[in-house]
């Protein structure tokens, strides 16, 4: 059936979206996280000096600008809408029918964009090591050890944020 399809279709970009605001989000998480508390959550690095954590402000600014922008000109973004504007056609209802149509209900968006914070945070890990540098901030990882410790545990905590969801959740059959 088109209109199952295209139903789906819209299901897997709106998939997509969250995922990539999930890593937006992580962003966002770790410039506020090191505007308050002057160290940064992916490496725990503190920082000693005004110019070290305007150095890594700046830096996580434009990250989160970069995720933010992203989101907002994603592809996927253009393409969900082409498959409600066809459904809204195909099936006679309007677009804000079928923009509003919930197949998947609030926790299943929060469900995934934790999943894209769980992503982008072990992409920031494996980039992170790739470069010898914290992804975050931008600083060196002094000893590699504490930071793959570091990070294993907030994704540790993460994920099990995201299992202690999928759990609760009145649908636990979440694809």
């Amino acid at each position: 059936d088109e209109a199952k399809a295209l139903e789906q279709k819209k299901l897997d970009y709106e998939h997509k979206i969250l995922l990539s605001a999930g890593a937006a989000r992580l962003a966002k998480e770790q410039y506020s996280s090191t505007m308050t508390n002057s160290c940064c959550t992916l490496c725990q690095r503190r920082f000693g000096t005004l110019a070290e954590v305007k150095s890594a402000l700046q830096r996580m600014e434009q990250t989160a600008s970069a995720y933010q922008k992203a989101v907002t000109e994603s592809k996927y973004l253009a393409k969900r809408s082409q498959c409600v504007s066809a459904l809204a056609e195909l099936t006679g209802r309007s677009i804000h029918e079928v923009t509003n149509s919930k197949k998947r209900g609030r926790e299943w968006n929060d469900f995934e964009l934790k999943k894209g914070k769980v992503l982008a945070l072990r992409e920031q890990k494996l980039q992170s090591v790739k470069v010898g540098s914290c992804l975050s901030c931008g600083f060196a990882i002094e000893d590699m050890r504490v930071f793959l410790s570091g990070v294993d545990h907030l994704a540790l905590s993460m994920d099990n944020d995201l299992h202690v969801h999928s759990r609760n959740s009145k649908n636990p059959r979440i694809p």
